[in-house]
């Protein structure tokens, strides 16, 4: 019955950050966690705890034994240590580092005893200065953006012609947006289904923006892949004059984004062990013409209508 209220005031109090890896990992484990006797359920629970104590700034054993010592109340060292499963010659030296934490309370007595303060008290104070951390990292990315403002040459480094391999999920995803929010009159879109639907509510929220200052859009959606239902997002994308789509089969899976007819940024799937290429960014115009032409031409092939495209016999020849 601890650990159960003490998840939940784990939870409520930490919810404000991104602890996505955590949850999906519980999530995972939800099953284990329903057939598991209540021993190993009271020792799940325990270890989400610990974990969850870590990312708000306490080692590993400085988290064991505070909540050992919650679920002990006052107690002494060697008692907390065995409950703990924390070597006697390490858990005094803990209590003395939760002690200046503010966490726990040492009772001279013989021998001396130790009590933690409240569940909600101590996760609010560790809440708290993990807050204070994090403001003091934003002013520290501010002042370093300060010293680095007058040396970025990325505006320059864009007039210039460029070759740029992005590997990392991440920044592929960011680069996506920035093409299509950075956008001056036009983004021209193609990649296969169902990930243009994932990519199409993802963006939309950057994609209905951009529409707002009238940039034109065009959406060729590779259908070779296979086909599902479409999503509500790219059912709201497709109701809007100013983002028109197409369907075709293509010979191979390609993703690629052309901004301003300019940019060009794309990635072409291996057909014989189907990974993702690095996406190429460049600014290059022959490079960019080539890409923007081809795209005409498969846009010009495309269909209208999503049901009109057969998988078998439809497919486009490059």
């Amino acid at each position: 019955m601890f650990f159960v209220c003490f998840r939940l005031k784990m939870f409520y109090l930490t919810n404000i950050f991104d602890y996505s890896l955590i949850f999906e990992k519980n999530l995972k484990a939800s099953k284990k966690f329903e057939y598991a006797s209540l021993e190993e359920r009271n020792l799940l629970l325990q270890e989400e705890g610990v974990q969850t104590l870590v990312n708000l700034g306490l080692t590993v054993l400085q988290a064991k034994v505070y909540i050992t010592l919650a679920k002990l109340g006052t107690s002494t060292g060697r008692t907390t240590a065995k409950e703990a499963e924390v070597a006697s010659q390490d858990v005094y030296r803990v209590l003395s580092e939760l002690q200046e934490k503010g966490l726990v309370e040492k009772i001279i007595d013989k021998p001396n005893k130790y009590r933690p303060i409240q569940i909600e008290e101590g996760l609010t104070i560790l809440l708290q200065r993990r807050n204070k951390q994090t403001i003091e990292i934003k002013n520290m990315m501010t002042e370093i953006c300060k010293n680095f403002s007058g040396t970025d040459k990325s505006e320059d480094d864009n007039e210039k012609c460029q070759f740029v391999l992005v590997t990392q999920k991440e920044t592929i995803k960011n680069k996506f947006r920035n093409g299509i929010e950075t956008a001056q009159t036009s983004v021209d879109l193609s990649c296969e289904f169902p990930c243009s639907m994932n990519a199409a509510e993802r963006e939309l929220d950057s994609i209905l923006k951009s529409i707002k200052r009238d940039i034109k859009f065009r959406e060729l959606i590779d259908l070779s892949q296979g086909r599902c239902q479409e999503p509500k997002a790219f059912l709201t994308l497709k109701r809007n004059p100013a983002y028109q789509t197409r369907f075709i089969c293509l010979t191979f899976p390609v993703k690629i984004l052309i901004k301003d007819k300019r940019e060009v940024f794309i990635s072409i799937k291996n057909a014989k062990s189907n990974i993702d290429t690095p996406y190429l960014w460049s600014n290059n115009p022959i490079l960019v013409q080539v890409i923007q032409q081809w795209y005409d031409i498969m846009w010009e092939k495309g269909s209208r209508e999503y049901q009109r495209v057969q998988q078998k016999s439809s497919k486009v020849e490059l």
